[in-house]
């Protein structure tokens, strides 16, 4: 197959991973390699900017070197971070690598954003990583930190966290090597003596490690294993579990330039199937974003509910178009996007308009949401007020007309409103727009995507 024509083909265990909520991303520098320099450039450039002469003319020697080794380079990091003062080691570092893309050009930009787009609209339960630079804002290790990644409330594609638009949106990132903009120079891995620091002065760092990659499956991207205690770990929880060949994976991990029998021997005796693709010697890493980008596409929000809404025909009853105005819009639009055909609303205000499109719909409906209102109308049974979606409820049984019905409304009052609605035939009764999609996926996708 030629290069122009291949396309990534997703493991299926991954994606129902990350739907499920039980993948965590392990983000190394090779995610950040499109907006900040490598780890070379960076050294050369922190030595010429704020080491004394004779010490950057020997940080140049070790790193322009030939064939330098990861060991050389961090010889490197250690002469720096000893002969520079820690305030000005940290104000030099984030000159170089803070605010990273308002020094990138058009095209340059683009493809960042596009990398945290996709991993910020991807349902993993957390990402962590290593790399303190600002491309990826995150949290410092800590016991809140930890108590969030492995208590977590709850982690599933539809929650709000993972299709809001804003510059919050996504998973919890836990900042494992520091943050250069808010952290102190003390929380920085930048050397040999920093890892030794962070690795055995803080009695919970190993163990969260270790109960977080025995609890998650882990995607490993941008990440060039070149830090020997994350290959330790995984190898802990291979022989804690008896890892043996041709049993599923623990981890996966999106790498270039990956012959067959590596990727064999990964999967067979390290417990990782490799995603893999050529970077034509490591000058093209276009197949790392085509992997990000496909993963994000069979798990976001709207790629899911667009591949069970598209075609389907749905009412919405609500007086005021404010309040179905987001909600129709999105899913019209995640219609069109994961499946192709569009949904088709019909949007009403009463409960007799209603009444009409559901007698009048060739077909019928696929799905009824509607508010509660309190309204003044006379209900069937009791005579007294009665709420909107009571008085449809019972309208439709009255009437037979057969649509499952959503209540999406306020919580105020939900429990009474909740027992009242399905007393009535209603299937749920749900305030929040992630209530909303869940109940949906329930609904048409009902087989259960945690198994």
């Amino acid at each position: 197959m030629s290069r122009q024509a291949w396309r990534p083909v997703l493991p299926e265990r991954l994606v129902t991973e990350v739907t499920a909520g039980n993948c965590v991303a392990f983000v190394g520098a090779g995610f950040s390699a499109c907006a900040l320099p490598d780890w070379r450039e960076l050294l050369l450039r922190l030595a010429r900017e704020v080491a004394p002469s004779d010490v950057a003319e020997r940080v140049e020697r070790i790193v322009q070197a030939g064939h330098t080794r990861h060991f050389e380079r961090e010889v490197a990091a250690q002469i720096i971070r000893d002969a520079v003062e820690p305030d000005r080691f940290m104000a030099a570092l984030r000159g170089l690598i803070g605010r990273p893309l308002e020094a990138l050009d058009a095209e340059q930009r683009r493809r960042a954003e596009d990398r945290l787009r996709w991993l910020r609209g991807t349902p993993f339960a957390a990402v962590v990583t290593t790399n303190f630079d600002e491309l990826l804002p995150g949290i410092l290790p800590g016991p809140r930190a930890y108590r969030e990644l492995l208590r977590p409330q709850r982690s599933r594609w539809h929650e709000e966290r993972y299709w809001r638009a804003d510059g919050d949106a996504g998973p919890t990132v836990l900042k494992l090597h520091g943050d250069v903009a808010h952290g102190h120079h003390e929380s920085l891995v930048f050397c040999r003596r920093d890892y030794r620091d962070r690795l055995y002065r803080d009695p919970g760092y190993l163990n969260f490690l270790r109960a977080l990659f025995a609890r998650h499956t882990v995607l490993y991207l941008g990440f060039s294993f070149t830090d020997a205690y994350f290959g330790e770990l995984r190898s802990e929880l291979l022989a804690l579990i008896g890892h043996d060949p041709g049993d599923r994976p623990v981890a996966y991990a999106v790498i270039n330039d990956v012959d067959a029998d590596a990727a064999q021997f990964y999967r067979d005796h390290e417990g990782m199937e490799l995603l893999t693709y050529d970077s034509r010697g490591g000058r093209d890493f276009a197949g790392f974003d085509a992997w990000l980008e496909a993963l994000h596409a069979q798990t976001s929000p709207a790629r899911i509910l667009g591949a069970l809404i598209a075609g389907r025909r749905l009412l919405w009853l609500d007086p005021l178009p404010r309040n179905h105005d987001y909600g129709t819009s999105f899913l019209d639009e995640a219609a069109r996007e994961g499946g192709g055909e569009p949904c088709r609303f019909d949007r009403v205000t009463t409960v007799d308009e209603a009444v009409a499109a559901l007698e009048s719909a060739p077909g019928g409906h696929d799905l009824v949401v509607t508010h509660w209102g309190e309204g003044a109308a006379m209900s069937r049974q009791g005579g007294g007020r009665c709420a909107n979606a009571e008085r449809l409820l019972e309208e439709m049984r009255h009437r037979d007309l057969r649509a499952p019905v959503i209540v999406f409304s306020e919580p105020n009052g939900a429990e009474r409103r909740k027992h009242a609605a399905t007393r009535l035939g209603a299937r749920a009764y749900v305030w929040t727009w992630s209530g909303l999609f869940e109940e949906i996926e329930r609904l048409f996708a009902p087989v259960d995507r945690s198994g």
